[in-house]
């Protein structure tokens, strides 16, 4: 079964001006799985990848269409001062 992912959604999730708006569904896969404390999937869309984290249990894989979701931005320090 041919699955076709969201190419370029993982840049456009990352970008600063990011709003997902309630249209915006990508279908991703998971291309790792890291049970810690909570599961840390790597998620990609065929171009980019990031790393997340999910509820419910993930494989490695497993194609995702998320649907109801948040992006926390973390930025380095800038230590240059």
């Amino acid at each position: 079964m041919a699955v076709n992912l969201t190419l370029g959604a993982i840049a456009l999730m990352c970008h600063d001006n990011f709003y997902r708006g309630d249209l915006f569904t990508p279908v991703l896969q998971v291309i790792d799985v890291t049970q810690l404390n909570s599961r840390l999937v790597v998620l990609s869309d065929g171009r980019n990848y990031h790393v997340g984290t999910f509820v419910s249990d993930m494989e490695k894989g497993s194609i995702v269409k998320l649907t109801n979701f948040f992006v926390t931005k973390f930025h380095k320090n800038d230590t240059s001062k």
